[in-house]
C-alpha cells in the first residue's frame, strides 16, 4: 500500500469501519442482558471477592467493576472512532481503528457466553460473529504491536516469524473448537503463542524506538510503554490470579483494565498532542484536556446510568414473596440427613412447608456431621424454632462397605453449625439408633410414608438390609445424590481424590447405596444434572436477606450467610433443597426413567451412578425450573 491512501480507499476503509462499528455494537448489545445476568458469578469477581473489607457490599463490588468494564469498553470505541477521523496515512492507523473496535470482545469487557439465550436463528448466527470479532480483536493487536506506527516491521523477519506464529495459534484454537475443547493442552500451547508474539513485538517496538528519528520516537513513546505494561500486567496476572490468592485477584481485575486501556489512550493522545498518522502536528494541550475533560464527563454520565440500572436489577431482586398456596393434605415424611449446610435449609424448607409432616429425623453419620454434634444442632434448631417434638438420632459412623469419608474441614464446619450459634436446648435425643427410628415409624404410621433422603445412604441401607419388608411400608424414597450423564463433584470439590464421576453421598457409601435402589421401594433420584440447575447465588442471598419475616428465614440466611465464601467461589447448589421441594412439587423437575446402578469398586468410578438396563429401574431429575424453586423455598421458609 502506498505511505498515503488516495480518497477513494480512504472513503472505502470509512464505510467498512461504519459497517464494523455496527457489529461491535449490535454485539455488545446482545450480550449485554447475558452479562448482567451473569455478572454475580463472574470467575474474576468471585475470586476477589474474599478480598473486599466487610463494609463494602458484593453487589456494590459488582456494580463497580460492571461500570468500569463498560467505560474501559467505551474507551476503546470512542480511540477507533477518533483515529478514522484522522484519516491514518498508513495501513497501520486503519488496523488500530478496526482493532480496538474488537479488543473489548477479546477480552471480555463486554461480557462472555458458551451459549446464547436467543431463538433461532440468531443463536446460530451470534456465535460465529462473536467468535470472529473475538478473533479479529486479537490477532489485531498482535499485528499492530508489531507494525506500529509506521506500517512496517523492523526488522523485516519479524514479519515472517509473526505470520507464521499466528497462522499456528490460530490452528491451534480451531482445532481445539473442532474438538469441543477436550485438549485443554491445546489451548495452553496457544496462549504461551501468542505471549510469545507479544513479547516479539515488544522487543520490535524497542529496537524501532531506538533508530526512530526524534518526531517518531515521540508520537511512538507512549504505546510503547502502554504495550510493556500491558504485557507485564498479562503476565503477573496469570501469575498470580489463580484464585487461590484473593487480594492478588482484586488488584490485577482492575488493574488489567486500567492498562488496557493505556494503549487505545496512548494512542488517541500520539494522534491529538503529536500528529501522529498524518494529522496536524503540534498541537497544543488544549484538544488532549479537552478530550480526557469529555471522558471525565463520560464517566459521571456512565456511572449515573449503570448505577440506575443496578438499582433496578436490586429493587427486583428484592420483591416480597408470594403466598405458598396449598390445598393437599400434608404427606408423612422421614427425613435421613447428614446435616450439612444445604441439609439444613432443606429441613427448614420441610418444616415450614404446610405439606409434611416429619415424623423423624435420622442423622447419617457417615456424611459431613459426625452423630454427636450433629443431632444435638439438630435438636437446639428444633426447640429455637419452636417445632413440635420430632425425635432426632443418628445412626452408624462408618460405611456398611469400604472407608469413604468426607473432608474433615467439611466435618468440622458441619459440627459447628458453621459458627451460627443457637441458645442451647433442653430437647434430648431418640433413645434408639436410626435403623431402630426408621423400623418403628414405618410400622407405626397408619399411611405409607415417604422417604428423603439428603445425605450418604447408610441408615436406610442398613434399615432395609436387616428389615427387607420395610420396602412394603415405603410411599416412595427420594435420594438426593448421583450424576448420571454429568461429570461428579467427588474430585473436583477436594484436589485430592482421583475420582471425576461420582457425588459425593453416593461415594460415601456405595454398597448402601446399591441396596437401596435394589430394595423394591419406588425410587426418585435427584443428581447433580438437575441441581446444578439451582446454584446457590449471591442474588438470591440478597432477596433473602430482604425476605426474612419468621426465625426459619432468619436462620436460613444466617446459615447461607456463614457459607459466603463457598457461595462466591460459585461451588454450591441447592441440592438438598431442590430434593426436597420435588417431593412436594414434582412439576419443578423434569424426568427419565431408566436402570440405574452404582459401581462399588474402589477405583476413579467408585460411586458412579450409571444406566444400566439391568439395573433396578427408577425416576431420576435430568432438570430443575431455578427461578420457581428459588421462589417455593422462599414462600415456605416465610410462611
Amino acid at each position: 500500500m502506498a505511505h498515503s491512501l488516495q480518497s477513494k480507499q480512504a472513503k472505502v476503509l470509512t464505510t467498512l469501519w461504519l459497517l464494523s462499528f455496527i457489529l461491535a455494537l449490535a454485539l455488545v448489545a446482545v450480550l449485554a442482558p447475558v452479562n448482567l445476568q451473569n455478572i454475580t458469578g463472574d470467575w474474576q469477581l468471585t475470586a476477589a471477592a474474599p478480598a473486599l473489607p466487610d463494609f463494602i457490599p458484593y453487589s456494590a463490588f459488582v456494580n463497580f467493576t460492571l461500570i468500569v468494564r463498560y467505560l474501559a469498553l467505551a474507551v476503546c470505541l470512542s480511540a477507533s472512532g477518533l483515529i478514522v477521523l484522522s484519516q491514518p496515512a498508513n495501513w497501520s492507523g486503519w488496523l488500530a481503528a478496526y482493532t480496538f473496535l474488537f479488543l473489548p470482545l477479546a477480552l471480555n469487557l463486554a461480557g462472555y457466553t458458551e451459549s446464547w439465550p436467543y431463538p433461532e436463528p440468531w443463536d446460530a448466527l451470534l456465535g460465529p460473529a462473536y467468535g470472529l470479532a473475538q478473533l479479529f480483536g486479537l490477532a489485531g493487536l498482535v499485528v499492530l504491536a508489531h507494525v506500529f506506527p509506521n506500517g512496517r516491521f523492523q526488522p523485516r523477519w519479524t514479519g515472517i516469524l509473526m505470520g507464521f506464529l499466528l497462522s499456528l495459534i490460530l490452528g491451534v484454537f480451531v482445532s481445539s473448537n473442532l474438538l469441543g475443547g477436550q485438549i485443554d493442552s491445546l489451548w495452553v500451547v496457544g496462549a504461551l503463542g501468542l505471549l510469545v508474539l507479544f513479547s516479539l513485538g515488544l522487543a520490535s517496538q524497542v529496537y524501532r524506538y531506538r533508530l526512530a528519528p526524534p518526531a517518531e520516537r515521540r508520537s511512538s513513546r507512549g504505546f510503547v510503554v502502554a504495550l510493556g505494561l500491558f504485557l507485564l500486567g498479562t503476565i503477573f496476572s496469570v501469575v498470580f490470579s489463580d484464585g487461590t490468592r484473593p487480594i492478588s485477584s482484586l488488584i490485577f481485575l482492575y488493574l488489567d483494565i486500567l492498562l488496557l486501556s493505556l494503549v487505545p489512550i496512548s494512542t488517541v493522545h500520539a494522534i491529538l498532542r503529536h500528529g501522529l498518522w498524518g494529522g496536524e502536528a503540534g498541537l497544543d494541550k488544549r484538544p488532549v484536556r479537552l478530550y480526557f475533560a469529555g471522558w471525565a464527563a463520560a464517566v459521571v454520565v456512565g456511572i449515573t446510568l449503570l448505577s440506575l440500572v443496578g438499582d433496578r436489577l436490586a429493587s427486583a431482586s428484592t420483591q416480597p414473596v408470594g403466598a405458598l398456596a396449598w390445598d393437599k393434605p400434608a404427606i408423612p415424611v422421614i427425613v435421613d440427613t447428614d446435616l450439612s449446610m444445604d441439609d439444613h435449609l432443606a429441613l427448614l424448607f420441610l418444616l415450614r412447608h404446610p405439606g409434611v409432616q416429619i415424623k423423624a429425623i435420622t442423622v447419617s453419620g457417615t456424611g459431613e456431621a459426625h452423630c454427636q454434634p450433629g443431632v444435638r444442632n439438630m435438636l437446639d434448631i428444633l426447640e429455637n424454632l419452636q417445632a413440635p417434638e420430632i425425635p432426632v438420632t443418628c445412626g452408624r459412623e462408618t460405611p456398611l462397605a469400604g472407608d469413604h469419608v468426607f473432608p474433615d474441614a467439611w466435618r468440622q464446619g458441619a459440627d459447628t453449625l458453621y459458627g451460627v450459634s443457637l441458645p442451647p436446648g433442653t430437647r434430648q435425643p431418640y433413645a434408639g439408633n436410626a435403623v431402630e427410628l426408621m423400623r418403628s415409624v414405618l410400622e407405626q404410621e397408619p399411611k405409607k410414608v415417604t422417604l428423603i433422603t439428603l445425605g450418604p445412604l447408610t441408615n436406610p441401607g442398613e434399615a432395609l438390609q436387616a428389615h427387607p419388608d420395610l420396602a412394603g411400608e415405603i410411599e416412595r424414597i427420594y435420594i438426593m445424590g448421583g450424576a448420571v450423564d454429568v461429570p461428579g463433584n467427588v474430585g473436583v470439590s477436594t484436589g485430592q481424590i482421583d475420582n471425576q464421576v461420582a457425588e459425593w453421598n453416593i461415594y460415601a457409601d456405595p454398597s448402601s447405596a446399591n441396596l437401596v435402589l435394589r430394595a423394591g421401594a419406588p425410587v426418585t433420584l435427584v443428581p447433580l444434572d438437575a441441581t446444578n440447575y439451582v446454584p446457590v447465588t449471591m442474588p438470591f442471598l440478597g432477596r433473602l436477606d430482604a425476605n426474612r419475616e419468621t426465625p426459619a428465614a432468619q436462620l436460613a440466611y444466617d446459615l447461607m450467610s456463614a457459607r459466603r465464601d463457598v457461595i462466591l467461589s460459585g461451588g454450591a447448589s441447592f441440592w438438598d433443597v431442590l430434593t426436597a421441594a420435588v417431593v412436594l412439587d414434582g412439576s419443578l423437575s423434569s424426568y427419565k426413567i431408566g436402570g440405574i446402578v452404582v459401581e462399588e469398586a474402589e477405583g476413579p468410578t467408585s460411586g458412579q451412578t450409571r444406566l444400566d438396563a439391568s439395573g433396578p429401574k427408577a425416576i431420576y431429575a435430568i432438570w430443575a425450573d431455578g427461578s420457581r424453586f428459588e421462589e417455593q423455598f422462599l414462600q415456605a421458609l416465610n410462611r
